[in-house]
């Protein structure tokens, strides 16, 4: 039988709520699945079931740590403005206010 019953269904309660909270949200308010969402449903995966195997006494303190080290680092990686994280796509930095953006009103011309 299992030790923590409650809590381990609170998990799993969790995991089952995180999923199809994020998807109804999605869907009722018109966005895509993008990659946010994909990252949430996979901290409310992730999360509850480290939990749950460390309550159970599968995976030891130390792992724990270290396990939550590296879902924290994932959580937060890429957070800044969207502006940032489209032009680290396009290997542009953002423009400043009262600066014209590259090549903008320019004529390219090729002098060989």
């Amino acid at each position: 039988m299992v030790e923590h019953f409650w809590l381990d269904g609170a998990l799993i309660g969790v995991m089952i709520l995180g999923i199809l909270g994020t998807l109804y949200h999605r869907v009722k308010m018109g966005y895509g699945i993008g990659d946010r969402a994909i990252q949430l449903i996979g901290l409310c995966l992730i999360v509850p079931a480290v939990l749950i195997l460390s309550l159970e006494s599968k995976i030891q303190g130390e792992t724990l740590g270290t396990i939550f080290g590296a879902i924290i680092g994932y959580a937060l990686s890429g957070i800044g403005s969207p502006d940032q994280r489209k032009n680290r796509n396009r290997g542009k930095r953002p423009a400043a206010d009262g600066e014209r953006e590259e090549n903008e009103g320019e004529i390219e011309t090729n002098s060989k």
